[in-house]
């Protein structure tokens, strides 16, 4: 019985161990994705991110996105990034910097109406501060 009790525990200190390097290895895509986009290769930019993105867990998927949308927008493919935080919003809804991101984006692409509909989705949260609230208006006010 002891033995039986010492393979469980070994069996779940590989699984722990497995989802460590899991969670270290998918970071480590998401981060080359970003240098090769800094060193404008979109091409290994875009299997990095896809790696990450086969292997990310789900409490950091919105991040992934947020990130490769940003990255996607320093390589001038804006409407990619859209459609990615679009398709990210519809998963995780309640998302703060998915809503601000896109507020911002839509703001640069000239759809007003469309960013001033994100900050007040965004501004209809009780969560933000005063100096947030603050901070959300202004760049609301100023579209």
């Amino acid at each position: 019985q002891a033995q039986a009790m010492l393979e469980r525990q070994g069996d779940a200190d590989s699984a722990g161990a497995e989802a460590i390097n899991r969670t270290v290895i998918c970071g480590a895509y998401m981060n080359l994705g970003i240098v090769y986009a800094t060193f404008g290769d979109s091409m290994m930019a875009d299997q990095m991110f896809s790696q990450a993105a086969d292997c990310i867990d789900e409490d950091r998927e919105a991040s992934l996105a947020l990130h490769w949308a940003d990255t996607l927008i320093s390589l001038d493919r804006e409407n990619e990034a859209l459609a990615l935080l679009v398709d990210t919003q519809r998963k995780y809804p309640d998302h703060l910097d998915l809503h601000w991101a896109l507020a911002r984006l839509y703001g640069e692409q000239g759809r007003i109406d469309d960013a001033r509909v994100e900050y007040d989705r965004l501004l209809e949260l009780d969560v933000l501060n005063e100096a947030a609230r603050e901070r959300l208006e202004a760049e609301r006010d100023a579209l």
